[in-house]
């Protein structure tokens, strides 16, 4: 029973997340990003997928020199599948949303 549960929450930590993403938002993002409620939405899916694909939102943050730890950290690396689920659901061309909250 113990080893049906581990694999169970081990195989949910594979698959991105758009409520984990916004966790992970509310936490490393939005201090620094003022708008946050509607900053998934000032871009489209595929310009969101640019920045999610490549390292180009990292050297940004670095170029500003925002949160810097949290970009050179492991823990990116971890989160970005559920932050890129995030923005993409709340993408500019995904439909109307009040907020990625």
């Amino acid at each position: 029973m113990k080893v049906l549960i581990l694999l169970g929450l081990i195989s949910l930590s594979l698959f991105a997340s758009v409520s984990m993403g916004k966790i992970i938002y509310k936490k490393e993002c939005a201090h620094c990003h003022n708008e946050a409620k509607y900053f998934a939405s000032h871009k489209k899916a595929k310009e969101w997928k640019i920045y999610f694909n490549t390292d180009l939102l990292k050297r940004l943050h670095q170029d500003k020199n925002l949160s810097l730890p949290y970009f050179q950290s492991i823990k990116l690396n971890e989160d970005k599948k559920h932050l890129k689920a995030l923005f993409l659901k709340y993408s500019k061309d995904r439909g109307s949303h009040n907020s990625c909250y």
